[in-house]
């Protein structure tokens, strides 16, 4: 096993140094591409006392050629990029569609995703050494923000016949994130930056410690990280403080949403309305002859907005930018801890071990709260916060309605309206969730030689994941509705700022839920080869095995979102489920004929 005894100290804002420590020396680095893997670009790296396994392949060789396009990502790359999370190198590749990302809002969690190909970040499958990592939530997609980027040595990305070898959640690919397994000293480093604005500070620091023991029958890496991520709002930023809109040009205008921190009442009860109305009668109710009720131009349109407490005008393409409450970069805070061992038992066989845990702390903020739908309004409850004139005409709406009711043969509520109510509940504040993942991932494994020519790997590894989402700045249905129908304390939703804090206290709902997502990976392989045809080709390479996956997710939300009643979310009951996986495999790699005249390599692979 190759050993590196270093001491390392870096440090970056926009460009890392590299210091020189007790003696100890820190390489020089240079700027290497990301490439297409092949034996003469990893010549120098290629131990040849000991084979290895090309992502993409199961079976063992002491050469890095590949059938399947391999690009590879150097440990240089992640340094000079400065970056912290693996992801802003990684999306930068072709064949990347960037996933989720520090910049996703809504949706959005803290994560960080791959998606190759654009097939979804479902279809991709991400490897830590070779063997699957643990997932963020029930959907089973992998966090990168827990694995240590600091201990990358390389980054595998294969997006041709993945999933032949790996199964089909790998359809768009397999990313495999190599970890330095030589670390033989104390590896430190720290990172503080800005951007030009001063904002939107990061900050990292980790440390990792590795070395041998046992008299050098075992080596162990153990590490720990603590990284932090300001927000910055979309206000911020001129590309970002209007929401777009499309004006039909194939252009982009300053739009925004027609739900108004002033409210906005529709009705599309009445025989005025052309538009909407016309969609909800009953098709057989006798058409009703427009007649002068005294509502003038105020709902003719079928919207009124109110510019000022009780007083209202007809709505006249009034939009709400909601942009600024937005967060352009999401705020994060994650700790991680870690280590991974490896132990001659004797014979070339080795038991190996890993573990992690990641606590990943990540709030998004959204704009207030739209309240849009259909309420009764009681006229009697509400009198009080409308002017007289605005209230007379709520009054003749009803009179219109009990008139309508009556000659239809329709039940009628006197006194009460039905009315399409649209207000965005700014009193409250934004909305804001904050996600807290805790995620623990333990693995063992033995692997050793067979034969001469065949070795084995077996190893068990458990991963579990769950997410606590704390959701503040909703508001309740029930609680709404009541304080419009007169069945509870009244509300006044009619203009700016109107609601009292005792009013807000009334209507706001804490809600909360919980997802946890379990998988177990017990696998079993044999790779070796078997002679060659003796015409100039490799040895005939194998490998077969089985493996066993179990997966598990259960989500628990509280009374409110299993309900139903927060504004808009959808009600989801508590639900778990679970499956496995039981698997057989095998892989040859058959080289027929190479290094001869016109043949360089001729090889078969199944």
């Amino acid at each position: 096993m190759k050993k590196t005894n270093f001491i390392k100290l870096n440090c970056s804002s926009a460009l890392r140094a590299a210091a020189l420590v007790g003696g100890a020396a820190f390489a020089s680095v240079a700027v290497t591409p990301a490439m297409a893997q092949d034996a003469a670009a990893e010549e120098e790296t290629v131990n040849d006392d000991k084979d290895i396994v090309v992502t993409g392949s199961r079976i063992q060789r002491r050469d890095l050629d590949s059938a399947a396009p391999v690009t590879v990502v150097s440990a240089e790359e992640f340094q000079l990029s400065g970056t912290v999370n693996v992801e802003n190198v990684v999306n930068s590749l072709p064949q990347v569609i960037p996933g989720t990302t520090g910049f996703s809002n809504n949706p959005g969690g803290g994560v960080a995703t791959l998606n190759l190909r654009g097939l979804g970040d479902t279809r991709t499958m991400v490897l830590v050494n070779g063997r699957r990592w643990m997932f963020y939530d029930v959907n089973q997609v992998t966090d990168l923000n827990t694995v240590p980027s600091f201990l990358l040595d390389s980054v595998d990305v294969v997006t041709g016949g993945a999933s032949a070898v790996y199964g089909l959640d790998a359809m768009a690919g397999v990313v495999n994130f190599r970890l330095k397994d030589d670390l033989n000293g104390v590896m430190a480093g720290g990172q503080y930056s800005l951007t030009e604005r001063g904002d939107g500070a990061r900050y990292n620091a980790y440390v990792a410690l590795g070395g041998e023991f046992a008299e050098d029958k075992g080596h162990a890496t153990v590490y720990a990280e603590y990284y932090k991520r300001e927000p910055i709002f979309q206000g911020a930023r001129g590309f970002s403080e209007f929401a777009k809109g499309d004006d039909g040009e194939g252009g982009l205008i300053d739009g925004g949403s027609s739900t108004l921190p002033e409210g906005v009442l529709r009705y599309f009860g009445g025989a005025q309305g052309t538009g909407p109305q016309r969609l909800r009668d009953n098709p057989d109710t006798p058409e009703v002859e427009p007649t002068d009720n005294g509502l003038g131009d105020f709902f003719n349109n079928n919207a009124v907005v109110f510019d000022a407490a009780g007083v209202f005008r007809p709505r006249a393409g009034d939009l709400y930018n909601y942009a600024p409450a937005n967060y352009l970069q999401v705020s994060q805070e994650r700790y991680l801890v870690g280590g991974y061992a490896d132990y001659d038992i004797g014979g070339g066989n080795e038991v190996y071990v890993e573990a992690t845990f990641v606590n990943n702390r990540v709030p998004n903020e959204l704009a207030a709260t739209p309240v849009t739908g259909n309420f009764d309004i009681n006229l009697a409850a509400v009198q009080p916060f409308l002017s007289a004139a605005d209230f007379a005409t709520l009054q003749a709406i009803d009179a219109e309605e009990t008139t309508r009711n009556a000659a239809n043969g329709d039940d009628d509520d006197a006194g009460v309206v039905n009315m399409f109510v649209q207000r965005r509940v700014v009193e409250t504040g934004s909305r804001n969730t904050l996600d807290e993942r805790n995620a623990l991932r333990m693995l063992v494994g033995l692997r050793g030689p067979i034969t001469d020519s065949f070795s084995y790997d077996l190893y068990y590894s458990y991963a579990r994941t769950r997410n606590s989402n704390v959701q503040a700045g909703n508001v309740s249905q029930s609680a709404f509705a009541a304080g419009l129908d007169g069945t509870g304390t009244p509300i006044n939703i009619f203009g700016p700022n109107t609601l009292t804090p005792a009013m807000v206290d009334q209507i706001s709902i804490l809600a909360q839920n919980s997802d946890v997502s379990a998988l177990q990976v017990a696998s079993a392989v044999v790779s070796g080869s078997l002679g060659n045809f003796g015409f100039g080709g490799d040895d005939i390479g194998v490998a077969f095995g089985a493996e066993y996956r179990g997966v598990s997710s259960e989500f628990i939300p509280d009374t409110a979102l299993s309900s139903g009643d927060v504004i808009g979310f959808n009600g989801g009951l508590p639900t778990a489920g679970s499956y496995n996986a039981k698997e057989l495999f095998a892989e040859v790699r058959l080289p027929i004929a190479g290094g001869m005249a016109g043949i360089e390599d001729l090889t078969l692979t199944g």
